[in-house]
């Protein structure tokens, strides 16, 4: 009753839901610059669950418990898959994928906004993965002020603290994503299994290397260094 008491007092007084877009500095795009725009997005398709066992890129909350965790599969030329699941209190509510590169997101009402860096384009989409509108937005202070905080991991949304974390230093991507309450209760909202290994086994492997021939090198360096300074005496 009181949300519909609401409704009728903000639609009496003209007062609307406050638009994202009010704190970015954008761009109408030409008709050519959106058809390429939709064709390099390719097909979008519905998901029904996450990604299994794979890090997220970027996350969006909002109140009521509602957020969106935002999956990027890269591939050797840095574009991949990307796959976005909207939760409400840790139920998947809706998701869907589409091809593209490096990307941030924030929520704007009931829709989800990618800021897709690499050509400085803002996608609107809804829930289940209709384009709802596209703008570009420059370089401005203006512009990268408000990227940078929706790219923060750390959030704070109606006094509940949320925080992603990596599993692993060198992980691309976060493994977990954690909600605190006021009151200091925490819950996770979101595991990766196994952190991503998958897909960072190189980094790993190539640590393991390196170690493998500097270690030696400095034993040896110090034992050489040793028998100079005996000679010396």
């Amino acid at each position: 009753m009181l949300l519909i008491l609401i409704l009728i007092i903000c639609s009496v007084t003209g007062v609307t839901a406050a638009d994202l877009s009010d704190e970015y500095d954008l761009i109408a795009l030409t008709e050519d610059e959106e058809e390429n725009i939709r064709s390099g997005l390719e097909e979008i398709t519905p998901v029904t669950a996450a990604p299994e066992g794979h890090n997220f890129e970027c996350y969006a909350v909002k109140e009521n418990g509602i957020y969106a965790i935002g999956f990027l599969q890269k591939t050797v030329s840095n574009v991949g898959k990307c796959t976005i699941c909207v939760y409400d209190n840790g139920v998947f509510q809706s998701g869907f994928s589409f091809t593209h590169c490096n990307f941030s997101m924030n929520w704007n009402g009931e829709n989800i906004v990618v800021f897709e860096g690499s050509n400085h384009i803002w996608i609107e989409f809804s829930p289940t993965g209709e384009i709802v509108r596209m703008m570009r937005f420059p370089i401005t202070i203006k512009n990268q002020d408000a990227v940078y905080r929706a790219e923060q991991m750390k959030k704070i949304c109606e006094d509940d603290t949320y925080i992603a974390k990596k599993q692993f230093f060198l992980d691309s991507g976060y493994a977990t994503l954690m909600k605190t309450l006021s009151n200091g209760e925490k819950t996770v909202l979101y595991h990766a299994n196994f952190g991503d290994l998958k897909e960072t086994w190189w980094i790993y492997l190539f640590i393991l290397v390196a170690a493998c021939f500097s270690v030696p090198g400095f034993v040896i360096g110090v034992i050489q260094l040793n028998k100079l300074k005996k000679k010396t005496i």
